[in-house]
């Protein structure tokens, strides 16, 4: 008989526990999402979409869950599970997550835009890709744009655009959560340049995706805007390799107390 990849069984209980999580937060953010609703509504207020809500606080989400699932790999090691194994399979199970939440999110506001249409409830026209435009530029500034304001398509103008975008997001602020938290188990000072390191990648994921996106982008000396499109969109993939190949590194041989 064939015996089972591991790696397989890592991803699919990885993937369930992060998919219960998942759910709650995004039952949680409906249930405030219907009370904004209805606020705006009844003080004749414009009401932004689902899709806007979660697409900000996910970030935030899946930062904190990269972060909790380095406790995941004593366990692992503990069951027998290699440093290998539960790598691929935190890695799969987070593409799949990924890809579940922006999902489900395009969803809902689908559904949700029928019933604010057939309710005649006027909705808000979200513009944060040019909010950039508006504001003072500094370090700081940049740093809690690219956070809070990251570039994004509108699923109802070209939904499966949104849910890649979205994903893609998800996915590095995954990468990201993971890489630091797997630093500071090496050592205090790893730890802290991994977060520089996570905040220079995330600002350059802004960029190159505002130059794929055909989006404004800053003055300054990063614009990117001599970028072609297709060179942005590698550029992400590279970031998306380097998160994951860092984790890799420290995760490999890291010392593990059962």
């Amino acid at each position: 008989m064939k015996k089972p990849l591991i790696f397989l069984k890592v991803t699919k209980d990885l993937f369930v526990v992060q998919l219960m999580w998942a759910l709650g937060f995004l039952g949680v953010m409906l249930a405030i999402h219907t009370i904004k609703i209805v606020i705006n509504y009844t003080q004749g207020h414009e009401v932004e979409s689902y899709y806007h809500s979660i697409f900000v606080a996910n970030h935030i989400f899946m930062l904190i869950i990269g972060i909790i699932v380095i406790t995941f790999l004593p366990y692992c090691v503990e069951l027998g599970v290699t440093r290998r194994d539960y790598y691929k399979g935190t890695f799969l199970a987070t593409l799949g997550l990924s890809f579940v939440i922006p999902t489900l999110t395009t969803f809902v506001t689908k559904v949700e835009q029928l019933i604010f249409r057939y309710l005649a409830i006027p909705t808000k026209e979200m513009t944060i890709n040019e909010i950039i435009l508006d504001i003072d530029r500094d370090f700081i500034g940049d740093i809690v744009q690219s956070a809070i304001i990251s570039p994004f398509v509108d699923p109802q103008t070209n939904p499966w655009l949104a849910i890649f975008v979205f994903s893609i997001h998800a996915l590095i602020y995954y990468l990201v959560g993971w890489l630091i938290s797997a630093s500071f188990r090496h050592h205090m000072i790893v730890g802290l340049l991994s977060i520089a390191v996570s905040i220079i990648l995330i600002r350059l994921e802004d960029l190159l995706f505002r130059v794929s996106l055909d989006l404004p982008l800053p003055s300054g000396p990063l614009t990117m805007d001599f970028l072609p499109s297709s060179v942005a969109g590698l550029g992400i993939v590279l970031i998306i390799g380097l998160l994951a190949w860092l984790i890799r590194q420290l995760t490999k041989n890291m010392a593990i107390k059962i």
